[in-house]
């Protein structure tokens, strides 16, 4: 069997780009935390190791999912678990922006790390799938810039929100509009 970078030589950077902007989604509501610390704290009545727990909770689960979210990759495809692991963080996203306590923003977050540690272990895999080896480098940049900019952007647009909610709301809606994107391509 012919690979599919032989055989589709273009569509490797239409998926390259939905990984990008599903990786920039679910960056992007994680980073969007600390830029709306000021909000978050008196919000959820949070003390500084609270709003530390919430921030670091998804890190300290993807840690120990990343394995076993690789190997659902390998066994049941990149598209069937990214895509489950982008709905995941899609409605984690859209949740958070109802949530009243400390405990249910960390539990959420804890199911954030879940879907984060399905996702990043398996898009880099479509590089080596999807783009040609001399092409490989400069897409494996792209990927990984993706994460840095999906951050970036959260850090930057989520003062210019009304309040906490409307930012993790509007988030949680483009990121389910992400999974959709990356569920047809």
């Amino acid at each position: 069997m012919q690979p599919r970078v032989n055989r589709y030589p273009r569509y490797g950077w239409v998926v390259l780009a939905s990984a990008c902007l599903t990786m920039m989604g679910v960056m992007c509501g994680w980073q969007m935390i600390p830029a709306l610390a000021y909000q978050l704290i008196p919000g959820l009545r949070l003390s500084q190791t609270d709003f530390t727990l919430i921030f670091t909770a998804p890190v300290l689960v993807a840690i120990f999912t990343s394995l076993p979210g690789g190997a659902l990759g390998d066994r049941y495809g990149i598209r069937a678990v990214v895509a489950i692991a982008a709905f995941l963080a899609a409605a984690v996203g859209i949740l958070r922006a109802f949530t009243q306590d400390f405990i249910t923003m960390f539990m959420l977050m804890l199911i954030w790390g879940i879907a984060w540690g399905m996702i990043v272990p398996n898009l880099p895999k479509l590089v080596g799938v999807w783009i040609s080896p001399e092409r490989r480098g400069i897409a494996s940049g792209i990927y990984m810039g993706s994460m840095g900019a999906g951050g970036a952007l959260g850090l930057f647009t989520a003062p210019f929100f009304p309040d906490w909610r409307a930012a993790f709301l509007s988030v949680g809606i483009l990121t389910f509009a992400i999974a959709v994107v990356w569920t047809i391509f």
